[in-house]
């Protein structure tokens, strides 16, 4: 195999990455081609080399395989970033336990398709809030690795991972209104939210972005709950509009009302 077709970084070095390395010696792809090498041949002595690392090197003659070509000069450039899933978060239009499928809706007014066998959960069931991977199956737009959310699933995820996850959260969730039952409880959104904000899973920093914007989406009420609970801090000036304000509501609301 001609040199000619690896990838030069200049002169006579090449990038390649670490495909196998058992302490003693290991391989190198580069431009799918695969190289030997000894841990004689490493450079810095430092340097223990593991899967999926990048690496530069120069080639010699094999010693034991006549046409063929050693690494050697082995330098280490760095560590292969790890791809991460990019999560959606959606609500379940619908699910029939028995047939195992249904179909999931996404703010921006796409559906996925799920199957019981891309779910993660024992079960889901309409107005559930999820969170999966998209992918094409079958030319079918289609929800895997799929289950309930919960503030565990951010938990080893960085920082950023998880403020963006959380946005999607909360643009799912809607107002932040007691407006409607779920399970029985209408209060259920502002628990979610209480429930995430007491959480250890995540840092100080994300909680405080996801509490303003949550601040944000609350009404009047809720509003004041979430200040009395502590979890967002306001103003004095800024308590004295909002309690007036939530008088005022009040007795638009009562007004309205036949008796």
């Amino acid at each position: 195999m001609s040199t000619k077709d690896l990838l030069e970084i200049g002169g006579d070095r090449y990038s390649g990455f670490i495909t196998y390395f058992n302490g003693e010696y290991g391989f190198i792809t580069s431009d799918k081609n695969d190289y030997f090498f000894h841990k004689s041949v490493i450079k810095q002595l430092d340097y223990r080399p593991v899967k999926g690392d990048e690496i530069s090197f120069t080639l010699q003659p094999s010693r034991k395989l006549k046409g063929k070509f050693d690494a050697c000069s082995i330098v280490f450039i760095k560590k292969t970033e790890k791809k991460t899933d990019s999560y959606l978060i959606g609500v379940v239009k619908w699910y029939n336990l028995e047939r195992g499928y249904g179909l999931i809706g996404t703010t921006d007014g796409k559906e996925y398709f799920i199957h019981k066998s891309n779910l993660l959960s024992d079960s889901i069931k309409e107005r559930e809030m999820v969170i999966f991977v998209s992918n094409n199956l079958k030319g079918k737009l289609s929800a895997v690795k799929c289950r309930l959310f919960s503030i565990d699933v951010l938990q080893g995820m960085n920082e950023n991972a998880q403020t963006e996850l959380l946005k999607k959260y909360l643009d799912n969730l809607g107002n932040i209104e007691k407006s409607w039952y779920f399970n029985g409880n209408k209060d259920w959104k502002y628990n979610q939210i209480k429930s995430i904000a007491q959480s250890d899973k995540i840092s100080e920093a994300v909680k405080a972005v996801f509490l303003q914007s949550a601040f944000e989406k609350a009404g009047t009420a809720y509003k004041i709950q979430m200040i009395c609970d502590g979890l967002f801090e306001v103003t004095l000036e800024f308590q004295t509009e909002l309690l007036q304000k939530y008088l005022d509501e009040l007795g638009r609301s009562y007004s309205t009302k036949d008796y």
